[in-house]
């Protein structure tokens, strides 16, 4: 689709302050992007979900890839965690950026994937 506006998306997952690694993020098939890095290490002493943005050109059908590298803040740790993928719904706007986006990703999460329903979700709120 030349010419057209990138889409934004949004990946939410883990930090922590141990045993997390680093991940490459890439388009691999159908659209295109800017490789980018999440890393899943802060100091802070928690674990939290964090959403990493990256634009991707549209496309019928986007097939991303997320690699788990070598790289890491403690030796041997490479865990990355993964909690959701966010699309924005229109092209050329900003991320979500806003609290009910991870409030969401952490209810789902808490639940174990039972009985979360994203399409019931904010009427419950």
């Amino acid at each position: 689709y030349p010419g057209r506006m990138q889409t934004m998306l949004e990946i939410s997952y883990l930090k922590s302050y141990q045993r997390t690694g680093v991940a490459a993020v890439r388009c691999i098939s159908g659209c295109s992007c800017v490789e980018t890095k999440m890393d899943g290490h802060h100091e802070e002493h928690n674990s939290q979900l964090y959403l990493h943005e990256f634009e991707a050109s549209q496309a019928p059908e986007c097939l991303i890839e997320v690699e788990v590298l070598g790289e890491s803040h403690a030796p041997g740790e490479h865990k990355v965690k993964i909690a959701a993928i966010i699309i924005s719904e229109e092209n050329g706007v900003r991320g979500l950026e806003n609290a009910q986006a991870i409030d969401m990703v952490n209810d789902g999460a808490n639940m174990g994937g039972k009985n979360f329903d994203i399409r019931t979700w904010g009427r419950l709120m």
